[in-house]
């Protein structure tokens, strides 16, 4: 299960909360969530082409989730979430890659933490270093 929304609060929340009430109730409440903006990013061994910024994981459909505290985080608000804390603290960053630009992928696997290793580890290995918000790697 995949779905894609805008980073920006207003937009999120606008599709995130009927998507997220509308979920079987027997679907994994844990997920993998990656921020991707609309623009390459350059990295060590390369351009990456699909924009990412950040990938992780955590509770994706509980009221209390991880997600909405990356978004809140990223949107300046109180709920705090270190990628989005490094993404405001961050004035090129903001510059280049506007809220805006910005969208949040999400999926629903059986092992989300076996998945955001092994996204971690393609990604290391094809860049040669993580992702620009990601603090530490797999």
């Amino acid at each position: 299960m995949n779905a894609t929304f805008k980073l920006e609060h207003s937009e999120f929340y606008k599709i995130f909360d009927p998507w997220r009430k509308n979920q079987p109730k027997d679907f994994p409440k844990n997920g993998v969530y990656v921020v991707k903006s609309n623009l390459i990013v350059e990295r060590c061994l390369g351009p990456d082409p699909d924009g990412i910024l950040y990938i992780g994981q955590g509770n994706i459909l509980s009221y209390n989730n991880r997600v909405g505290k990356l978004v809140n985080s990223f949107n300046g608000g109180l709920n705090v979430h270190e990628a989005g804390t490094r993404y405001l603290q961050n004035e090129k960053l903001r510059l280049k890659f506007p809220i805006s630009s910005l969208i949040l992928e999400i999926t629903l696997p059986d092992n989300h933490k076996e998945m955001e290793k092994d996204l971690l580890k393609k990604y290391l290995m094809e860049f040669g270093d993580i992702p620009p918000l990601n603090r530490i790697g797999y």
